[in-house]
């Protein structure tokens, strides 16, 4: 699974394009890798797009379909309203005053 996120919806067209054009260029390109990277490199913003495929080319050919404005088994995307992310504090006691 190919996850992508941007700031407009735009933007994600924009850069689902970007993906796929890539894809097109490098189409043997490890598509783990490529998910991993996208999934754990980039920031999450409220535009989504997630794309499920099991080659470089079928994620071409989704990507491309998603920029074009067709719609596509195998992908989804959406708009998450509230991206706050909860603020996490650890708290070790017994250390004394140090």
């Amino acid at each position: 699974m190919l996850a992508l996120s941007a700031k407009a919806d735009a933007a994600l067209k924009s850069l689902s394009n970007g993906y796929a054009e890539f894809l097109g260029v490098q189409p043997s390109v490890a598509v783990g890798d490529l998910c991993f990277t996208a999934n754990a490199g980039r920031s999450h913003f409220s535009h989504r797009l997630a794309v499920v495929a099991e080659s470089a080319a079928q994620f071409r050919k989704k990507l491309a379909s998603f920029a074009a404005g067709k719609a596509v088994p195998g992908v989804l995307a959406g708009v998450i309203e509230n991206t706050d992310r909860a603020r996490v504090a650890f708290l070790f006691t017994g250390q004394g005053s140090q």
